[in-house]
């Protein structure tokens, strides 16, 4: 497949749509883009494309501030995963000087790409599909790990070796990974495992378990209850939060995980994945990575210790009258901070006794 027929820039992206304006991207709210492509200059783009032929196709507007925001914004949130390497280079490093010309700032994958020793904006496209391994087109898609959005599949799983890389990198590379991506990398590295019989690390593979699609996670209540924090003063918002909650019984893991990341970018919740917000797909699936636990009285207390225990009401209600179990159902971890020193230790010998 010909280069040109991917998805390159936000003039070709049907799902951005074009033109943009400060209602369609958080991102842009200062910006107005209003761009007509066809009248401006081939130095007024980060990356011109020549055909055999010898026609240059443009892409990456940057002649004005608005447009190097557009294409600063598109390359960094959705592009540079698709795009070949050389021609990742080269949008990155015009759209930097773009960015420095208009007094915008770049991002840092801006910047890992640019290279200053870039003085052309040119890239011959017969290069490019030239550089993509011919041998890749005669595997199936079920022997890579990703297909993206674009239809780009990455991470070949074809051989015991590179399912055990592809494992590997995952686990140490998955806060780069989209989540929605992530969940379908574990999936597929876990299957390929399965079918070819590899036998993949014990680190690996219980970090792919974490994303893997299957049951509920045991500490999905944790993940809501980190949410309805968040939008504590959004009343309608926390009602629909609890109202997809209550309807996860009815429903697929797999549809409840694509529902809760559409809930979460309709609130901006998005941006706070990976920091004080499980992303969907983990919290739906697998739990909670390794992360700095609570102290309570000397003793390190982690959260999926706390939501494990919140998720046995039997156990609970052994201790605590059903009220209180209730209630501390609702938002476990931030309760048990505020627990009485005697609860506190009692919660801990319960956590202990559930290993």
């Amino acid at each position: 497949m010909s280069f040109l027929q991917s998805v390159v820039d936000a003039n070709d992206d049907v799902a951005v749509g074009m033109p943009l304006g400060k209602e369609s991207i958080h991102d842009l709210a200062e910006y107005e883009i209003d761009m007509e492509p066809d009248s401006l200059p081939d130095a007024a783009f980060a990356l011109n494309l020549i055909t055999k032929t010898g026609s240059v196709i443009r892409k990456y507007p940057i002649k004005t501030r608005d447009d190097a925001a557009l294409s600063r914004w598109y390359f960094t949130k959705i592009a540079e995963s698709s795009l070949p390497e050389p021609v990742r280079k080269v949008a990155a490093t015009f759209i930097k000087v773009a960015c420095s010309a208009h007094g915008i700032g770049t991002t840092g994958v801006i910047e890992k790409w640019a290279d200053p020793e870039i003085q052309d904006n040119a890239v011959k496209l017969a290069e490019i599909d030239a550089s993509v391994p011919v041998q890749r087109a005669r595997l199936a898609d079920d022997d890579y790990a990703l297909i993206t959005d674009t239809g780009a599949r990455k991470y070949p799983i074809n051989t015991e070796k590179l399912v055990k890389t592809a494992a590997a990198y995952f686990r140490e590379n998955w806060k780069q990974i989209e989540p929605a991506w992530r969940n379908q990398m574990a999936d597929n590295i876990t299957k390929k495992a399965a079918d070819m019989e590899v036998e993949i690390s014990v680190d690996d593979a219980e970090f792919l378990e974490k994303y893997a699609t299957g049951r509920y996670s045991n500490v999905l209540k944790v993940a809501i209850s980190e949410r309805r924090s968040a939008l504590q003063n959004d009343d309608m918002a926390v009602r629909t939060l609890d109202l997809l909650f209550e309807k996860r019984a009815s429903m697929d893991p797999s549809r409840f995980a694509q529902s809760l990341e559409t809930f979460d970018r309709m609130h901006g919740l998005n941006d706070h994945w990976d920091g004080t917000i499980i992303d969907p797909y983990q919290a739906t699936f697998g739990g909670i990575p390794i992360e700095k636990p609570i102290y309570v009285q000397g003793h390190a207390v982690y959260r999926d210790k706390i939501a494990a225990l919140a998720s046995d009401e039997k156990v609970l209600k052994m201790h605590f009258n059903p009220d209180f179990v209730t209630e501390f159902q609702k938002n476990p971890i931030e309760n048990f901070q505020q627990l009485a020193s005697p609860d506190q230790q009692l919660m801990l010998a319960l956590m202990n006794e559930k290993g």
